[in-house]
């Protein structure tokens, strides 16, 4: 889609004959590129160092598959990610009300 850039932004451009999967590409770099620090304190991904990194595209339709599997995935890590947050909330609400006294524990021998 059309857009204005501003300074410093790379943008990838597929060859006319080539369908790129955006999600597909997205997580190759996710994964694989390692934004490093150059002569400053702040992380730059700069056109040199992406030069050095090739990527072999499967057909479309692949990779289309391929970020239909990844986003399942990345969809269950967040759902999960959930779940683990409100157990510890739930946890927390738990463990005051127990260190508190305001909820007693009868052991059982």
């Amino acid at each position: 889609e059309p857009f204005n850039a501003i300074v410093r932004l790379l943008v990838l451009v597929p060859k006319a004959e080539e369908k790129i999967d955006a999600y597909f590409i997205a997580n190759f770099f996710n994964q694989k590129v390692k934004v490093t620090e150059e002569n400053t304190s702040i992380k730059q991904l700069t056109r040199p160092k992406l030069a050095n990194y090739f990527i072999a595209l499967p057909t479309y339709e692949e990779q289309k598959a391929i970020a239909i599997r990844l986003k399942t995935v990345d969809d269950t890590i967040e759902n999960l990610k959930g779940q683990k947050e409100s157990l510890e909330k739930q946890k927390k609400v738990i463990m005051d009300l127990l260190l508190t006294g305001k909820v007693r524990v009868k052991l059982s021998s």
